[in-house]
């Protein structure tokens, strides 16, 4: 393995590797607007409207284009709003638009809009900060903060006043699952050199001297805070400011275009054309561009998007420093190098073995070598230390196979979404931190159905959802085809697949206004208690009928009966039950506790 792309700050290590080579064509991330999703996740782009632009006339109508990390075009949607003030992304791939009056957007990964909500009326928005599963925004004019907690259920809610009668210098947000007090806490720098914290509960002043700060990064873990102020100096406090961990003098006054955390103990600061990373004991490493580049920070590392390339900047990990650093003699590097040499059937193998076990650190030398190839991209290197893992345990009595496995299991799914086809470059502690099921939701709201069908079944995770996905992604696009003919598609399809509910692609069907084909299909569907309410709603209440009695339910027949009575005319409702011995009969046992007059 080259260790050529390593920087060493004091006693670490970071590297730079390029990731993909980017698929869009002519891309000048100058002219755009730009919000890269984490783990690995799609970016949105939208024409910068405060820039004046010579466009050809198909660009007149400016577009939302939505891309992955290789920069493979999922969707494109016309953008006619004005005054876009931030774009994010929720861990689900949701894309979150807020507008300067209070209005905001939210997407799917497909351009379709999901759902709408203001802020408040009467309020224009100055700046705005997201995390994944909600967001704060600073008012222009009287400041105010308001607070969105969860984007699924949004209810905007007003933070105490900061009391400021000029706007901050910048402004952060901790997100509350990573704050001390499990609440939302808003950072707001101030012109006089300080920093307020602002929570439900109220404002602290935390009586800083060290600003004016002009601009504020969160460590993803939340528990720091990098702060570059006035003067050039970057600091870095813990996020109660009880401890200033680091200091460092850029020599630059300018405020940097983008200041994100590399990890949790390195910081990244972009200004035009040069990126500089500062350390965890202040020494820095500068990577100078030649283009225009956007920072996504990940839990690992930062992603680096550029017009032609998406690069991954990261420490390197200690195992993976353990068996390739020049010179490195430790355990798991003899590990490794015994590997290679018992493929190559030398001798050396067994001696390097022998000084491994004599030190006792076998066991560790096999763990680090299944670490360092969990943060690998490269397969045949990952192959390479697996190979030195598996080799190691068969001098370890009783090792347990688990880890081994496990690693294993999830480099194979983690190596199938980085392909540039699916561009999803997400790593192994990504991985852990994000978990399978949401990494298969990503997967099939970007209609990779079978690849997620194929990790499911992999994992030994059920496949419904992405089966029931599919079906009404099927349905959507299938307007050419007759009910009857797409009905058959999807059963020769699903009636693989025992026991998965129709419920939801029969509402799929029928809000298509395709009334035949929901039909159809929830004859297919196990529950009668989901199949009814559907058929009432699409006002087939004799059908509707027929399967609450089916099911022997007599809550669910005495709902359907109740349901019927309030929706049609006595005559037909009478008509519809006559055949029906047992409606007849619950009917008439209903009518006597509750309506006797329906009975003469």
């Amino acid at each position: 393995m080259a260790t050529s792309d390593w920087n060493q700050l004091n006693k670490c290590y970071y590297r730079k590797r390029r990731i993909y080579e980017m698929r869009w064509d002519d891309v000048d991330l100058e002219k755009y607007v730009i919000a890269g999703a984490c783990f690995g996740g799609p970016i949105a782009l939208v024409r910068d409207e405060r820039k004046i632009l010579l466009v050809g006339a198909s660009e007149l109508t400016p577009k939302m284009r939505i891309y992955t990390s290789a920069g493979m075009l999922i969707s494109s949607f016309s953008w006619k709003n004005k005054g876009l003030v931030k774009m994010g992304w929720t861990n689900t791939d949701e894309l979150i638009c807020v507008l300067e009056n209070g209005n905001v957007f939210k997407y799917s990964i497909r351009g379709t809009i999901l759902t709408t909500f203001k802020i408040s009326n009467d309020i224009h928005i100055a700046e705005c900060h997201m995390w994944s599963t909600g967001m704060v925004i600073r008012t222009s004019g009287i400041i105010e903060l308001w607070v969105v907690e969860n984007f699924s259920d949004p209810h905007p809610e007003r933070l105490p006043n900061p009391g400021l009668d000029k706007p901050p210098t910048s402004m952060a947000v901790i997100e509350p699952s990573h704050s001390s007090s499990g609440k939302v806490e808003v950072i707001l720098a101030t012109g006089e050199g300080s920093v307020l914290v602002v929570d439900s509960d109220g404002v602290r002043d935390q009586m800083l001297k060290d600003g004016p700060f002009t601009s504020i990064a969160v460590s993803p873990s939340g528990g720091n805070l990098a702060c570059f102020n006035d003067s050039g100096t970057v600091c870095v406090f813990s996020s109660d400011f009880r401890n200033t961990l680091t200091q460092f003098a850029t020599k630059s006054k300018l405020v940097p275009l983008n200041l994100v955390w590399c990890g949790d103990d390195s910081v990244v600061l972009y200004w035009d054309k040069m990126l500089v990373m500062v350390g965890p004991f202040g020494d820095f490493v500068k990577y100078p561009y030649s283009t225009t580049l956007h920072l996504v920070s990940e839990y690992d590392g930062v992603r680096i998007i550029t017009n032609h390339e998406c690069e991954f900047l990261q420490r390197v990990p200690e195992s993976t420093e353990d068996i390739f650093k020049i010179g490195s003699v430790s355990s798991t590097a003899m590990l490794y190098d015994a590997a290679e040499a018992y493929e190559a059937k030398s001798a050396k193998a067994d001696e390097n073995i022998r000084a491994v076990k004599a030190k006792g650190e076998l066991e560790v030398a096999v763990e680090k070598c299944m670490d360092a190839a969990a943060h690998e991209f490269d397969p045949v290197l990952q192959r390479k230390l697996l190979q030195a893992a598996a080799y190691g345990k068969l001098f370890l009595r009783n090792a347990d196979p688990q880890p081994f496995v496990d690693t294993c299991q999830i480099l194979r799914v983690i190596n199938a979404v980085r392909d540039p086809n699916i561009g999803i470059p997400i790593t192994f502690q990504q991985f852990e931190k994000l978990g399978a099921e949401l990494l298969i939701d990503r997967l099939i709201n970007r209609h990779h159905h079978l690849l997620a069908i194929r990790i499911c079944e992999y994992l030994r995770i059920k496949t419904d959802r992405v089966l029931v996905h599919w079906a009404c992604a099927k349905i959507e696009a299938s307007q050419d085809e007759t009910d009857r003919e797409l009905a058959e598609k999807l059963l020769q399809k699903l009636q693989e697949f025992p026991g998965i509910s129709f419920k939801e692609i029969s509402l799929t069907a029928f809000h298509a206004h395709r009334i035949q084909l929901a039909t159809m299909l929830l004859e297919y569907e196990p529950k009668a208690a989901d199949q009814v309410p559907i058929l009432l709603g699409m006002q087939e209440t004799d059908l509707a009928l027929t399967k609450a009695i089916e099911s022997r339910d007599t809550d669910l027949i005495y709902r359907t009966l109740v349901s019927m009575r309030g929706n049609g005319a006595a005559k037909d409702f009478f008509r519809m039950i006559v055949d029906k011995p047992l409606a007849c009969n619950l009917l008439v046992a209903y009518c006597k506790e509750q309506d006797p007059e329906l009975l003469k």
